[in-house]
């Protein structure tokens, strides 16, 4: 790519930030804007970065690329003024694609479990000695932040399937860790959803090699018409298979098995099955790329999550407190599952609905998702730029829930409350000793349990 200086739309955001990050590591100049201040903002800031609050045309200055996201109105006045002089503009995915085209590159998609499965891929690569370079999802405290530009041959990264930027990707190998409906902005039918999948999967390299998880071959036969070579993993007998599985609080462990026979003991610092699922597809592609056994084993040992995945924030009055980043019922049902294997004395819940489209889409699911926990506080949807749907909000999901818990007799108590300052008080009266509160969604619900363990 013939280019000297990069400016970036929306810099703050998680992946935008890594992008400048590797950008800043390859020497070249970057600016960037977006619409406040963060941490990332400050981060680059003081690398250097020429950050700007807002979006303005006067921003752009002797700039030779432009990159954006999905999340960008097209109107954006400085995405008009590249267009108009005829800069060279590029997608996040598409820039990303382009900027390690000379990789071998690894490429993990799914509805569910990209970061961990990612991260975990990163773990093993980096305690190989192989040098990868990585893009992910989230904070990872391995690579200080949420990307590495290595020397090695491989370039480690998630395929966002949420806007379609998957199939900007070319990979030598690929995951698919599950295929469920969730992003309702972009996707009008799982029709769409499939087709959006088989184009990734046309996009492997004939060289390589698809790792899937067995139960989306058995939901989706279809994509067997358009595999050229793949590998299963699940619990079921698939080509990688998880066995013996014992689940402790923060732990897990199984017997790995490869074509039928026992091949491995993996022991994780990760609790829950769907951990184990993660570890196995991140085991298939690492045994894929002659990865060493021993290497594989030990980087998996080694991790022990990601930001925002479960992640431990602390305590108050003796209670424990976890966020993870679960926005989906898929995902907010295995969240609890996982977090009752901390026999807490009560379990309280704050759930942050993440974006319009999917909580009208998904009202019903959301309202049976809750069912274990002993007190559940709904706050505000988080808009993620989303223009507010007429009668979805909080207080109708709180309707629905409320009317399940007498219909169906649950212990399950519920209450909807819009401010944090006034959430975080009355949870400061509840929590007790060996209670666990948990923060759930994509949005900034996280603050409430950070405020009570730094309180």
């Amino acid at each position: 790519m013939d280019f000297d200086k990069v400016h970036i739309v929306g810099i703050g955001g998680i992946s935008m930030s890594g992008i400048a990050k590797i950008l800043l590591s390859k020497g070249y100049t970057v600016s960037g804007s977006d619409i406040k201040n963060n941490d990332q903002t400050d981060i680059l800031k003081n690398k250097g970065v020429d950050i700007h609050i807002g979006h303005q045309e006067s921003n752009l200055k002797n700039v030779d690329v432009l990159v954006y996201t999905n999340a960008i109105d097209e109107n954006n006045v400085e995405l008009q003024k590249a267009q108009r002089e005829n800069i060279q503009i590029y997608k996040r995915a598409e820039f990303i694609a382009e900027l390690f085209r000379n990789k071998e590159t690894i490429a993990v998609t799914g509805t569910h479990g990209k970061t961990t499965t990612t991260s975990m891929i990163s773990s093993i690569f980096i305690d190989s000695n192989l040098g990868p370079s990585i893009m992910i999802g989230g904070n990872l405290d391995i690579i200080d932040g949420n990307m590495k530009n290595g020397n090695g041959k491989y370039f480690i990264t998630e395929a966002d399937e949420s806007d379609g930027s998957l199939t900007y990707f070319n990979p030598k190998h690929a995951v698919i860790t599950n295929i469920e409906l969730d992003h309702f902005n972009y996707y009008k039918s799982e029709g769409e959803l499939i087709n959006k999948f088989t184009e990734f999967i046309n996009n492997i390299s004939e060289q390589g090699s698809l790792i899937i998880w067995g139960k989306v071959l058995k939901d989706y036969p279809q994509l067997k018409e358009v595999i050229n070579n793949y590998y299963s993993y699940g619990f079921n007998d698939e080509y990688f298979s998880a066995k013996n599985i014992e689940l402790d609080s923060y732990k897990s462990s199984f017997d790995l098995y490869i074509n039928g026979k026992k091949a491995d003991k993996i022991t994780l610092n990760v609790p829950g099955k769907h951990n184990v699922l993660n570890a196995l597809a991140a085991y298939a592609v690492s045994h894929i790329a002659k990865v060493d056994k021993d290497d594989i084993r030990e980087g998996l040992f080694k991790y022990e999550g990601v930001k925002r995945r479960f992640e431990k924030k602390g305590k108050f009055n003796n209670a424990l407190i976890i966020d993870d980043y679960a926005h989906h019922p898929t995902e907010i049902i295995t969240t609890i599952e996982t977090a009752y294997r901390t026999k807490p004395e009560k379990l309280y819940i704050v759930f942050q609905p993440h974006r319009y489209s999917r909580t009208a889409n998904l009202m019903a699911e959301f309202s049976k998702s809750f069912d274990m926990a002993d007190e559940l506080i709904l706050t505000d949807i988080y808009s993620a730029s989303e223009d507010a749907i007429e009668n979805v909000n909080s207080q109708k999901l709180y309707d629905l829930i409320k009317k399940r818990i007498n219909s169906q007799d649950l212990k399950l108590k519920v209450r909807y409350m819009s401010d944090f300052r006034n959430i975080e008080g009355y949870l400061s009266q509840k929590l007790k000793s060996n209670d666990l509160l948990l923060t759930i969604g994509a949005g900034n619900v996280y603050e409430i349990g950070e405020t009570l363990a730094g309180g």
